[in-house]
């Protein structure tokens, strides 16, 4: 969990505290109903995005922080962007996705080396993502530059649905 400080693991067991990592920064400006860290457990690692356009992870035994790298700001009045798929971790520069382009960058989760990127390949009608973050199925990223856009990370794609759109906040489902 995120402590307002840094990154705390416990024992799932015991409750008694495993780890803590060094300080990490959060966007205070909005931390209420529109915005909280994301903390997401991954594979071998903890991810971490405050807000601060910064990304990091941490070792999930004992809370090293493994790489903080730049985090393309994503959403609009929302959490951050981390999501996992096909054992990358992917965010995109969608916050203001014709300003941004929309390329979608996937790191690997221990090193946060880039092993895929790819830009927006199709035509948005909307001047921001839609009040949400967006949502990872298998293989895709379902953004929400204009309505829903599926995003193949698989064959770098994407295809554009502007009759789905997820409500302000949660999103589609």
């Amino acid at each position: 969990f995120y402590d307002g400080t840094k990154v705390v693991a416990l024992n799932k067991d015991t409750g008694v505290e495993q780890w803590q990592s060094e300080e990490v920064t959060v966007t205070a400006y909005e931390l209420g109903t529109a915005y909280a860290p994301t903390l997401v457990a991954y594979q071998d690692v903890v991810l971490y995005s405050g807000g601060e356009r910064k990304m990091s992870a941490f070792a999930k035994t004992n809370g090293e922080t493994l790489w903080t790298e730049e985090h393309a700001e994503s959403g609009h009045h929302s959490p951050e962007d981390v999501l996992c798929i096909d054992g990358l971790v992917w965010s995109g520069a969608n916050a203001q996705i014709k300003q941004q382009g929309g390329t979608f960058v996937g790191r690997n989760p221990r090193t946060g080396a880039v092993e895929s990127e790819f830009p927006l390949d199709v035509e948005v009608n909307w001047f921001h993502h839609r009040c949400h973050r967006s949502k990872a199925a298998d293989g895709y990223i379902l953004s929400a530059g204009t309505g829903t856009e599926f995003v193949d990370v698989r064959n770098k794609n994407w295809t554009i649905h502007h009759w789905a759109r997820g409500a302000c906040l949660y999103g589609i489902m």
